[in-house]
């Protein structure tokens, strides 16, 4: 007996442990920084003359229930919103009011869907959405279960495969997202607000993985295979410059975390409904009311391969950091660019840039625990970097969808004149 008490202290005691450090991540990440307006921002990172309203809601259905939140031109400022997740374990504030009412006198508004990033929330790009709102267009953006900061704190095995599994449901999410927006927001809460010819789909890493794939781009397992095998060794010192190498990354592999997926195929068939693995590209994704792709340090271009991606015909903004580290730009964004088939893309990159750039302001509490690198970026300043990216894709929006003189304009290379940053158009 006293055996037995014992072991099942120990296992108390571990459990308790366990919940312990669960908590203290959730508690690190609470984030109530506001990013200062900037007086130096270009022309279109300068907050737009709406006022942003916010609400969140819940997509029911195929049990995978959807939190996510719409952020819209509001005709009266309300409260702001502080932002809340996980039984308020995890807060931010912002700069978007609660429950607004809609301005419908400009309506319809174009739409772009947002997609976070693994291990993430839509609440980490508050910069972005919240940003875009202002500029006149409805922003909606859902939370990828299984894929989310909290399943982060799961066994990694349970991680993992919701990663995996993540490749066939995100792109179905983002569909379940427009269909949301036009079906219920544009007929109750934002009644009119919507302009369905006009759809955008944007994200951040395996976000960008996610645009791509809504927008149209079949996996390839034989591309990924071939692209692991002519790959195979190569490191990050092999292909960047010495200014940007560090002990980290000197060493890191090129196929890592894409070519694992090789074992997953049948997994994945599984998912998407298939008794077997195709050969060659598989069906799309697509969904035929997107119009336009915006990727910040897209995920995984081999997993697609060239002749898959050059299909996409949708104008395309890919923006990434060239020294970032997890989606790596020698095997990710710039294949993404070279290898798509739209006469109208752009890629855009942060000199020596890494992965975080595209996320907001570091929490306070996470710069006492020690955890800056992850929040931040040892090179770039990240209001400048959140001013430059707000200006690129807001102008390509804006060129897109409003006709904007000045906003094809500002894309126009000589005029995104930013020290350290470099542009590649066809």
């Amino acid at each position: 007996m006293r055996m037995f008490l014992g072991v099942t202290s120990i296992v108390l005691l571990v459990l308790v442990i366990a919940l312990g450090v669960a908590l203290a991540f959730l508690v690190t990440t609470r984030q109530p920084y506001v990013e200062p307006f900037r007086p130096d921002a270009p022309q279109f990172a300068q907050r737009g003359d709406y006022t942003v309203g916010v609400r969140n809601f819940t997509i029911t259905g195929e049990n995978r229930p959807l939190n996510g939140w719409v952020w819209y031109p509001a005709s009266g400022e309300q409260e702001l919103a502080n932002y809340s997740e996980f039984n308020g374990v995890f807060e931010t504030s912002g700069r978007a009011n609660w429950d607004a009412e809609p301005l419908s006198a400009d309506a319809p508004y174009p739409l772009v869907v947002f997609s976070h990033g693994s291990g993430a929330t839509p609440l980490l790009s508050l910069f972005y959405v919240e940003h875009l709102a202002s500029q006149g267009f409805v922003v909606v953006a859902t939370e990828h279960p299984a894929n989310t900061m909290v399943d982060r704190l799961l066994p990694q095995e349970t991680y993992d495969n919701g990663v995996v599994d993540n490749y066939i449901y995100r792109p179905r999410d983002v569909s379940r997202a427009i269909d949301y927006a036009l079906d219920v927001l544009n007929t109750e809460a934002l009644a009119g607000m919507i302009d369905s010819e006009k759809i955008a789909v944007s994200g951040h890493s395996f976000g960008g993985y996610t645009t791509f794939a809504a927008g149209g781009a079949r996996l390839n397992f034989d591309a990924l295979q071939s692209w692991c095998d002519d790959n195979e060794g190569v490191t990050l010192g092999d292909l960047r410059e010495e200014v940007a190498l560090t002990s980290t990354n000197r060493d890191v592999l090129l196929g890592d975390g894409v070519c694992y997926l090789l074992d997953e195929q049948a997994r994945l068939a599984e998912i998407y409904g298939l008794d077997t693995v195709p050969s060659g590209a598989w069906e799309s994704f697509g969904d035929e009311r997107i119009s336009a792709l915006i990727a910040f340090a897209p995920w995984n271009a081999p997993i697609f391969g060239e002749e898959s991606l050059s299909e996409i015909t949708l104008p395309t903004l890919i923006m990434v950091g060239g020294n970032d580290n997890t989606t790596k730009p020698e095997r990710d964004a710039r294949n993404f660019y070279e290898w798509l088939g739209s006469d109208d893309k752009m890629l855009v990159e942060f000199a020596l840039g890494d992965h975080s750039i595209f996320i907001d302001h570091c929490p306070p509490l996470l710069i006492s625990f020690n955890a800056f690198e992850a929040c931040s970026d040892p090179v770039w300043d990240l209001g400048r970097t959140h001013d430059i990216t707000n200006h690129v894709a807001t102008a390509f929006l804006r060129a897109q969808f409003y006709d904007d003189a000045e906003a094809v304009s500002a894309l126009e290379a000589e005029n995104i004149d930013f020290a350290g940053i470099t542009v590649q158009r066809p």
